[in-house]
C-alpha cells in the first residue's frame, strides 16, 4: 500500500509539474509573440502605414471634396445667391425622416408612372396591330437623310450662284484695230462683184485656189502668200523707214482687192493667231522685196 501511495504520488505530481510548465511555456511564447508582433507594428507597418495617410488618403480626399464642389458649384451658386446655403450646409442639416419620406414618395411616383406607361403601350400596341389588321399598310418608305438635305442645299445654292453669274457677266464686243494705214490713197478699180466679194472670207481660198489658171507652185504659194488666204493685216510702225515706200506700194496694191470704198469689213472674223500669220509673212516679204507678191489686178484678164 505503500508503494503504490507513492507511485500514484509521484504521478500526479508529475502530471502537475508538466501542466505547470506547459502553462508558463505557452504564456512565455504569447508573450514573446506579442512583443513581436508590437515591434514589427511599430517598427515597420505604422510608419508605412503613416505615409501612406499623409501622402496618398490625405491628398485623395482634398482631391474628392474639391472636385465635388466643383460639380456642385452650378448648384451651389444659386442656392447661395438665393437663399445664402450650400448642398454641404443642406447635406449636414438634413432630416432624416423627412428625406426618408420623400424617397418613399418618389419611389411611389415612379413606380405608378411605370405601371401607368406599360399599360398604355400594351392598349396603345394592340388597338394599333387591330387596326393594321384590318385596313392594310402602303408599302410607301421615307427615309430622311441628313446627307440627302445638304445635297438638295448644294444643288440650290449651286444654281442660284450660276445664275447670278450669268447676269454679272458681261460678253465683250469685237471690235476690230487697224495697226497701220497707208498714207497713200487707195482707189478702187474693179468692179462691183470683186469689191463685194471681200465681205466673204472664202473669195481669198476661191483665187488661191485656182492654181492652173497662173502656173504657179502650190506649196510655195501657200508657203509665201499665206497672208493673202486671211484678211489684211497691216503691220506695225515699227518697221525700218528704208523699206515704207515698198510696203505702202504692196499694201495700196493689195487692199484694191481686199477693201473697198469704206474700208476694211468690220464683220471679218480675225482671230489673234491670223494676224500673228500674217505679221509673219509680211515681214519675210519685206525682207525678200517683192518678188512673190501677187499683182492681183491681172486676176480679172
Amino acid at each position: 500500500m505503500g508503494l503504490l501511495a507513492l507511485a500514484e504520488t509521484l504521478a500526479g505530481f508529475a502530471t502537475r509539474t508538466a501542466a505547470t510548465v506547459y502553462f508558463y511555456s505557452s504564456q512565455l511564447l504569447m508573450h514573446v509573440a506579442h512583443f513581436c508582433s508590437s515591434a514589427v507594428n511599430t517598427l515597420i507597418i505604422h510608419p508605412i502605414k503613416t505615409i501612406i495617410w499623409y501622402v496618398v488618403v490625405i491628398p485623395l480626399e482634398i482631391i474628392l471634396r474639391n472636385t465635388v464642389e466643383l460639380l456642385l458649384l452650378p448648384v451651389n451658386i444659386p442656392l447661395y445667391v438665393l437663399f445664402g446655403s450650400s448642398v454641404s450646409s443642406l447635406y449636414s442639416s438634413f432630416n432624416t425622416n423627412a428625406a426618408t419620406f420623400g424617397l418613399m414618395m418618389i419611389s411611389q411616383y415612379v413606380l405608378s408612372m411605370l405601371i401607368l406607361g406599360f399599360m398604355m403601350g400594351i392598349t396603345t400596341g394592340v388597338v394599333l396591330s387591330s387596326f393594321h389588321k384590318l385596313v392594310p399598310i402602303p408599302n410607301v418608305y421615307w427615309e430622311p437623310s441628313l446627307s440627302g438635305l445638304l445635297q438638295y442645299v448644294k444643288k440650290f445654292v449651286f444654281f442660284i450662284y450660276a445664275k447670278l453669274k450669268e447676269e454679272t457677266i458681261k460678253v465683250p464686243s469685237s471690235e476690230v484695230s487697224v495697226k497701220r494705214q497707208s498714207h497713200k490713197p487707195v482707189y478702187n478699180t474693179f468692179n462691183n462683184s470683186i469689191a463685194d466679194a471681200t465681205a466673204d472670207a472664202a473669195a481669198p481660198v476661191e483665187v488661191t485656189d485656182s492654181d492652173s489658171d497662173f502656173a504657179l507652185d502650190v506649196n510655195n504659194q501657200r508657203t509665201s502668200d499665206v497672208g493673202n488666204l486671211t484678211p489684211l493685216s497691216l503691220p506695225d510702225t515699227s518697221y525700218d523707214t528704208e523699206q515704207d515706200n515698198d510696203t505702202d506700194e504692196e499694201i495700196s496694191e493689195m487692199s484694191k482687192y481686199w477693201a473697198n470704198d469704206r474700208g476694211y469689213v468690220t464683220d471679218t472674223v480675225r482671230t489673234e493667231m491670223t494676224e500673228s500669220l500674217s505679221h509673219l509673212v509680211h515681214r519675210d516679204k519685206a525682207k525678200r522685196g517683192s518678188e512673190n507678191l501677187i499683182d492681183i489686178r491681172n486676176l480679172d484678164s
